[in-house]
């Protein structure tokens, strides 16, 4: 469906929360809150984007990108 591989859709599908999750917590904290609940959602959907995208990605700058992401999580 819509040419998109099984990981395809668990990468996209498991790393789209985290998206409302940021904003909503960047909107009511001003940032977000790694300790949190929201933060743990937060921090699970990067990591399944992150962890998927490295089976997936073509391109080396995608991997830079996918170790940037957790990386900066923790700083």
């Amino acid at each position: 469906m819509f040419g998109i591989s099984p990981l395809g859709w668990v990468h996209t599908l498991g790393s789209l929360p985290a998206i409302p999750v940021a904003i909503y917590m960047l909107v009511r904290y001003g940032r977000i809150v790694p300790r949190s609940t929201l933060g743990m959602i937060y921090f699970v959907s990067m990591l399944i984007g992150s962890v998927t995208v490295v089976l997936i990605a073509k391109q080396a700058a995608s991997y830079g990108f996918a170790i940037a992401t957790l990386v900066f999580y923790f700083y």
